[in-house]
């Protein structure tokens, strides 16, 4: 049927366009939907391509192997490699004609790598990579299908450097900085040093460095000569003092713009578990500001190291449970009042102190009644037809029968805490008994005979008795 035809009223044009041997098509329908037909239609192929897919800039990285990188072309459009070494750009498989592929070139910390190409790429003329390190070059090129033409070449002179945090040490009283690993180095002096000549410095970029006292304090930093200070500088002698300086670089030398002194570094609020030996308690401030001990002894605490003025101590001191261990304080802790610890098993007590950065002054305290109770499991077992519990090590109480035996009266109860018992009959038919601490419902248990089958029971307690709430046989 002819374009006249199709075209006249009674019918109406399907403009969706389908794919069949690399050729369009357009459908016909008559207007009541009973007739319909296709026509081949002709299409001018720089708009319109049935042949390969289409590339949607996508990113590859490519990779050097024996100085050699070998690109797939049917991976994406945009060819990413960083330079390790010097290499030689192979032919690329899979080329599209008519597609525009980009080529970027970075030169990696070393610097000074080569670049080669295959003859399929046709450049302009002679074209040398930037040797100087993270420098980037990129190359647009036009493909027939066989050859790569250049369209055109621009350099970079550096890529973008994110802020990266660089963390060097000192090293027989020496710290190196290697700047393509970052434009920020912090540094804790812990040993006088000299700040060596940064390698791999950018023109143009600014550096920062942050400098911190560790406790031992009052070490003192040199600097090499391609830092130019304004003046003299010394360091904060103080510990965990901290000194900010900004640095503007040619490439060669670092130029100070600004210094800063921070008179401490902040406290990311750090917990420090520090233990009591031969009943005394050593505490290093330098390691955090919430102390948190378990008392397994009478103890006395010591006067902290390395305090800082201004700064809000925690001491958080928990019973252990054998219980009524007393607590002294060293001279430097200046309580409102008299002070005892509370006697009772896990009893937790928070003292807050504010520090002139030599005395501990209390702010306040509190005593919750108990720390909370993690639940634990804790498998109970048979000796001398006896079960002893210890409430310390958990809330959930498991026992599988392999005598006659009874339930001593569990150690260490919290009032208000509520215990689960998990009792699993053995292969052979045990007996099991209470200690009168068991306020049991009806006054009595008989535990399941039944081998394998279990039994719950869940009691309340008051810090002394045990309470049933209730209870689950023969499960299982």
């Amino acid at each position: 049927m002819g374009w006249d035809k199709l075209l006249k009223k009674d019918w109406k044009p399907k403009f969706g366009f389908s794919r069949r041997d690399d050729e369009a098509y357009v459908k016909f329908a008559s207007f009541d939907g009973t007739t319909s037909t296709r026509k081949k239609f002709g299409l001018v192929g720089k708009y319109f391509s049935f042949g390969a897919a289409s590339i949607k800039n996508a990113v590859q990285t490519l990779t050097s192997t024996s100085n050699a990188v070998a690109v797939n072309a049917a991976l994406g459009n945009i060819w990413n490699h960083l330079l390790t070494e010097n290499t030689t750009i192979s032919a690329p498989s899979n080329l599209t004609a008519g597609t525009v592929y980009k080529l970027i070139l970075t030169q990696a910390a070393a610097a000074n790598r080569t670049v080669a190409f295959n003859a399929v790429f046709k450049l302009k003329g002679n074209w040398v990579k930037n040797p100087a390190y993270d420098s980037v070059d990129v190359l647009t090129f036009y493909t027939d299908g066989t050859s790569l033409f250049e369209i055109s070449a621009r350099e970079i002179a550096y890529g973008p450097l994110l802020h990266q945090v660089l963390a060097p040490t000192s090293t027989t009283n020496a710290v190196a900085i290697n700047a393509a690993l970052g434009d920020v180095w912090n540094h804790l002096l812990t040993e006088s040093t000299t700040l060596s000549a940064p390698s791999n410095l950018r023109a143009g970029t600014i550096y920062t460095l942050v400098l911190t006292q560790a406790a031992a304090a009052n070490y003192t930093v040199a600097f090499n000569a391609v830092f130019k200070l304004k003046g003299p500088w010394v360091k904060n002698a103080a510990y965990d003092s901290v000194d900010v300086l900004t640095f503007y670089s040619d490439g060669t030398s670092l130029f100070e713009i600004s210094a800063s002194e921070i008179a401490y570094g902040p406290i990311v609020h750090q917990v420090l578990a520090p233990t009591s030996t031969s009943n005394a308690m050593a505490i290093d401030a330098a390691l955090g500001d919430i102390w948190n001990h378990l008392l397994t002894e009478n103890t006395t605490l010591s006067a902290p190291s390395n305090l800082k003025a201004g700064t809000i101590y925690t001491l958080i001191l928990t019973q252990a449970a054998a219980a009524n261990y007393t607590v002294a304080f060293n001279a430097v802790f200046k309580l409102k009042g008299s002070w005892v610890k509370n006697a009772a098993y896990d009893t937790v007590d928070t003292l807050k102190f504010y520090s002139d950065g030599t005395s501990l002054f209390q702010i306040s305290a509190s005593s919750p009644a108990y720390a909370p109770l993690q639940r634990a499991k804790v498998t109970l077992t048979s000796d001398s037809a006896h079960v002893a519990i210890d409430a310390a090590l958990g809330d959930y109480w498991y026992h599988l029968t392999t005598e006659d035996t009874e339930l001593d009266a569990p150690t260490n109860l919290k009032a208000g805490a509520r215990y689960t018992l998990h009792l699993l009959q053995g292969g052979t038919a045990r007996t099991l008994a209470f200690n009168a601490v068991f306020k049991l419902v009806g006054s009595a248990f008989t535990i399941t005979a039944t081998q394998d089958k279990t039994d719950m029971l869940e009691f309340i307690s008051d810090g002394t008795a045990l309470w049933e709430t209730s209870r689950g046989q023969d499960l299982g």
